[in-house]
């Protein structure tokens, strides 16, 4: 048993930190699942610092910036693609990932965009392709085309195509290719708790292997600190990690030997901590022992807790000067809804922690089904949605504190592609006063296209533009919008369009300083702005414009001026002083300076 956690020093001590060539990238970030596909042959991403980030198997994903470690919801480290066989009598081995990268050449990436509701869209193509080229340094051409779609059902999967030419004169024998990956979704521990006391109990991931669907998988476990009810990283009356993360075979050419395809599905133990290892063995030959399968030796069993690599591996194959061999394979994640895993009391998390072990794997496996229906059918869909309308705009009304959506007639112009029929047949407007994922709650549930009284009551002549005025809002929050369209079949389209920025909405500038009012207060570290990057968010409303806030410590101390001036009464504060420091818990005083008078009170901050 310990041989296995000793993996590490097998594969990944001879780790090259300093690369010099930063690999060109692409996203695929249309649906639910968001991935970064790199030019070197991995794709996934090491964490990113705040701000713009690669996702790494993100689910649910999003937006492209964040402004905390809770909105990144990886649940891979990262992935590359191993290569190895015999070339003039002699084993070789190449390793494009995950941390590893092989002196390859390396082509531009080629992303191409296909949206439902693109001019000219192809209903046998995915929504977004993304395609790699690289010659390894054994002369060996790999094409990668990943395939995603946005549409609901077939938005939690990324579907892989490699095809492996040979462009040596010599043949190739007893070759193997392996899709090598790092799955973390224990990724969250990391984040939400500042890490581990130590890198060993990170590695709490519980793994599997589904020999039928020829399919690794992982899912948080509990390593040596116990959240709450343990399993899938509670905190904070969330469950952070509520999906099964795995890979699957979709296809791959005949091996030499007839046998089934994958020959080789192996998981074994990743550990962090590598200054424990010495790099015992990492010649050509070990490694493609446990490529060809020869050495299981460190092999993982279904249902341990570990820090996971998985290997797919695939052949023996001979490859002769110009042929290929092809592969396909599935990523995925699925599991709880993010609606049902928030807000939760110990009694539901209790509840709920039964639900994500049993539920999470049916979830995944359905996902993985469902990919591979959609790869037998040479990416026709057994239906395809209309398109959510995309040039959305969102106006922020002072004069009444309401907001306005407005969005292009699309019913116009899409046509069904297998139906050649304009059938959109009403709207439906979606709001979250929380995050870029959700929760969404519907507030208007259907705009008919075709109904005179919709029309007369939702559409903008002046504009030639939908709208929907949101008058139920409250001043201060921020909030995010998502319309989406319905066809005479019910057939609904995906969150294409959501705001990534949020929108507050805002009162009109006050003439007096009356009924000038600060909330939350007291401020509780629970209590704030409740939309993701915005909870330490204090807002002054019913201001006169322009005018100054000027706050103090309770000894008298000014720690923060904001000038405020514009179409709004309203100003927040992210609790930084002027000198940039966070505020401390206590109690605070505030004035308010402009030309029609004057005003102050008092600020409480609980933390």
């Amino acid at each position: 048993m310990i041989g296995k956690y000793f993996f590490i020093g097998l594969l990944f001590l001879n780790i090259v930190y300093g690369q010099t060539r930063v690999p060109e990238f692409e996203l695929h970030d249309r649906g639910e699942l968001w991935d970064t596909m790199n030019d070197d042959g991995t794709h996934g991403a090491y964490p990113q610092p705040l701000g713009d980030y690669k996702p790494s198997m993100d689910w649910p994903a999003g937006p492209h910036k964040f402004n905390s470690p809770y909105d990144q919801r990886s649940y891979l480290y990262k992935a590359g693609v191993w290569t190895g066989g015999k070339l003039n009598g002699n084993i070789f081995l190449t390793k494009n990932g995950p941390f590893e990268i092989d002196n390859s050449t390396f082509s531009p990436l080629e992303k191409i965009i296909n949206y439902v509701e693109s001019d000219g869209y192809r209903h046998d193509e995915a929504e977004q392709t993304i395609i790699a080229n690289w010659i390894t340094s054994k002369n060996i051409n790999i094409k990668r085309t990943t395939r995603s779609w946005s549409f609901k059902g077939f938005n939690d999967f990324i579907i892989f195509n490699y095809e492996i030419t040979n462009l040596n004169q010599e043949q190739i024998t007893d070759f193997y290719f392996g899709s090598v990956f790092l799955l973390r979704p224990s990724s969250q521990d990391f984040n939400s708790h500042a890490g581990w006391n130590d890198n060993i109990s990170r590695a709490d991931d519980v793994v599997g292997i589904d020999i039928e669907r020829k399919m690794i998988y992982a899912r948080d476990g509990t390593g040596s600190y116990d959240f709450n009810s343990g399993v899938g990283n509670w905190s904070d009356g969330k469950l952070l990690t509520h999906g099964f993360a795995g890979f699957a075979a979709l296809e791959s050419s005949s091996a030499d030997d007839g046998a089934e395809q994958p020959a080789m599905l192996y998981l074994s133990n990743y550990i962090l901590n590598r200054a424990n290892f010495e790099l015992s063995t990492q010649t050509q030959q070990s490694l493609y022992n446990i490529l060809s399968g020869q050495d299981v030796s460190h092999m993982s069993s279904g249902g341990d807790t570990i820090d996971p690599i998985g290997i797919m591996s695939f052949g023996p194959y001979t490859i002769n000067s110009q042929e290929s061999v092809s592969i396909a394979i599935v990523e995925a994640v699925n599991g709880l809804s993010y609606d049902e895993v928030i807000n939760l009391d110990n009694d539901q998390m209790n509840s709920l922690q039964e639900r994500y072990i049993n539920e999470g794997l049916d979830s995944l496996i359905g996902s993985i089904e469902r990919a591979k229906a959609l790869y037998d059918s040479e990416f026709i869909l057994p239906f395809y949605p209309p398109p959510s309308p995309q040039n959305i705009e969102l106006l922020a009304s002072p004069s009444n504190q309401s907001i306005s959506i407005l969005w292009d007639p699309i019913e116009t112009r899409w046509m069904n592609p297998l139906t050649g029929r304009k059938n959109i047949e009403k709207f439906i407007v979606y709001r979250s006063d929380a995050n870029f994922i959700g929760p969404f709650d519907v507030i208007k549930n259907r705009i008919r296209v075709h109904k005179t009284f919709d029309q007369n009551a939702y559409f903008n002549e002046l504009e030639n533009k939908w709208e929907y005025i949101d008058r139920d809002i409250s001043l201060g929050v921020s909030y995010f919008y998502s319309i989406t369209s319905v066809d005479s079949t019910g057939k609904e389209s995906w969150h294409t369009n959501r705001n990534e920025i949020p929108l507050q909405a805002v009162s009109a500038p006050k003439e007096n300083v009356l009924n000038i009012k600060v909330f939350p207060n007291p401020f509780r570290i629970t209590s704030g702005i409740p939309t993701a990057g915005q909870e330490n968010m204090i807002t002054w409303t019913n201001l006169p414009s322009p005018c100054k806030i000027s706050i103090f410590t309770s000894s008298g101390k000014l720690i923060k001026e904001i000038f405020h001036e514009g179409l709004t009464g309203d100003a927040s504060w992210n609790q930084r002083t002027d000198s940039r420091l966070i505020t401390s818990p206590g109690i605070y005083f505030w004035g308010v300076e402009s030309d029609v008078g004057d005003t102050n009170g008092t600020l409480v901050i609980i933390k």
